[in-house]
């Protein structure tokens, strides 16, 4: 990376690095909402639910990452703010080398698992040639990230979220452009690994433009041996890995579970109602995204005191804008999924909704305190925890989808995820940040969710008497409702000295806007 490259911009704080994560995601979950009824009704419940099920067994391909790219943004973070250039530089050649191999390791292990796909799972005998060819892609989609990864790892920290996330939406909206191109020509689960591909490639490209933009004293000449930055990687990624295991297991293994049991095509039943979960966790995982480097830097300048105040102010923010939607969900899931879908799927899926609700109101708070974890390097008990969420998720999910079939699939998430919610990060934080245990429940998850009775009680209220017979109607009802959500906010959440400086701020843009107006 040349040193004669000018310095960037100053990076954006952490509400500029929220709002341009939020709208990456709000860019994403717009083209994915809009496409999901396409893709679903363009190749039917057996070829869509093959691809739910691949896209989950090619994700845990990932997992050979080992979180080497967290370790890389945390590092990086760390590193920059303590202007340590030479470090961060023997870092990203640390990296560089262990994708190297970590990407050949991919390539073959997926070959192996394309080999006997046939004999792990109920693939309908017309779609096994072409899963197998999905998988081989899928390997190498992974693999390309993993390069690409480590200059995404430099972007995410120096806390060029603004860039990272223009980045993102044009390559969403490149996606959504090819992948209506694609299954209109009628080239099914084979074009969609293409694209994948293609677009991995492009995002690494792009990704290492803007780290060599953005950070021109990284250079690997001089950097000698990389032995001491390589365990240094290992030993803060062996747990964030473990972390990163456990959630996939946790968020994505339901689809194999499902599929090793049942006929592939009711996955598609399933992965319709845990795709508005998995919106959920990305609208706070926004957030997170900004915790992890923020934390780090604030470790490495101010101490655990500044790591506890980004908790205590996040927190709550996090929690406010889970619990309206899981309220949505709970009160009018089965209208949405019916407008959204089709009345086909609503029945069964805003079941599964339900039960999955539960996790989505708390996942806000558990989100900061998993990234603060890992801003901090604190993260060994909560990696050591989560995996045993997840064995109790795989195991309950065995247990229960014979009986109780696909809500036993998502009780057998639901149940393990909120005992760890409520019996041990609130314990977690109050032993590596300091915060006593009530203080964040009631802080981070009973306050907010107080805040939010009014949104709630008026969502039944319009549910029961109102109903939508749109998703623009739907859409705007929620929309309209949203700002009792502030109202409540104003009053429970926030203190007396923060809702005078709201006020007089939004008071102040109120005039501007005023004089802006006039002639």
């Amino acid at each position: 990376m040349s040193p004669r490259a000018p310095r960037a911009p100053r990076a954006p704080g952490v509400l500029g690095s929220t709002v341009a994560n939020w709208a990456a995601f709000a860019v994403t979950a717009v083209v994915g909402f809009l496409l999901s009824p396409f893709i679903v009704h363009r190749l039917g419940n057996s070829a869509y639910g093959t691809w739910v099920l691949l896209g989950s067994l090619v994700g845990y391909l990932g997992l050979l990452d080992f979180g080497v790219r967290g370790a890389v943004t945390r590092f990086v973070a760390n590193q920059h703010a303590a202007g340590d250039h030479r470090g961060a530089s023997a870092t990203v050649a640390a990296a560089l080398r262990l994708f190297a191999a970590l990407s050949l390791l991919t390539i073959v292990v997926a070959g192996l698992l394309a080999a006997v796909l046939g004999d792990l799972f109920n693939i309908p005998a017309d779609l096994l040639e072409e899963a197998r060819l999905v998988v081989l892609l899928g390997g190498a989609t992974i693999a390309t990230a993993f390069v690409g990864g480590v200059f995404g790892g430099i972007v995410a920290g120096l806390h060029r979220f603004d860039l990272d996330g223009a980045v993102e939406i044009a390559i969403t909206l490149l996606r959504a452009a090819a992948v209506i191109v694609a299954l209109q020509a009628g080239y099914g689960l084979v074009g969609l690994s293409v694209i994948q591909l293609a677009l991995s490639l492009l995002r690494g490209g792009l990704a290492f433009l803007l780290a060599r933009r953005l950070y021109p004293e990284l250079s690997f000449r001089g950097v000698g041996p990389t032995a001491h930055a390589i365990r240094q990687l290992l030993s803060f990624s062996l747990f964030s890995s473990l972390i990163q295991l456990s959630a996939m297991i946790i968020y994505y293994a339901d689809a194999i579970v499902i599929a090793a049991f049942l006929p592939v095509s009711v996955v598609t039943y399933y992965a319709i109602a845990a795709s508005l979960a998995d919106y959920a966790r990305q609208v706070v995982a926004a957030i997170g995204r900004v915790i992890t480097p923020r934390t780090s830097a604030a470790l490495a300048t101010g101490g655990i005191d500044a790591v506890r105040a980004v908790v205590l102010s996040v927190g709550p923010v996090a929690t406010l804008v889970t619990v309206p939607m899981a309220l949505t969900f709970l009160l009018r899931g089965e209208r949405f999924l019916d407008l959204w879908m089709g009345s086909a799927y609503a029945p069964l899926a805003s079941r599964v909704l339900l039960v999955l609700a539960v996790p989505v109101w708390m996942v806000g708070g558990r989100l900061v305190a998993t990234t603060t974890g890992l801003g901090i390097n604190r993260h060994q008990p909560l990696a050591i925890a989560i995996a045993l969420e997840a064995i109790a998720n795989l195991a309950l999910s065995l247990i229960l989808i014979r009986p109780l079939g696909l809500v036993g699939v998502a009780l057998g998430m639901a149940i393990p995820t909120t005992i760890v919610n409520l019996a041990f990060i609130p314990r977690y934080l109050e032993r590596q940040v300091g915060i006593p245990r009530l203080e964040f429940v009631t802080r981070v998850w009973a306050w907010p969710s107080v805040a939010c009775t009014a949104f709630g009680i008026a969502t039944y209220a319009v549910e029961r008497f109102v109903g939508a017979d749109s998703l623009l109607v739907f859409f705007l009802q929620v929309a309209v409702l949203l700002p009792l959500v502030l109202v409540g906010a104003a009053f429970v959440v926030f203190p007396r000295v923060e809702r005078q400086r709201l006020a007089a701020l939004a008071k102040q843009r109120f005039v501007a806007l005023l004089h802006t107006a006039a002639p």
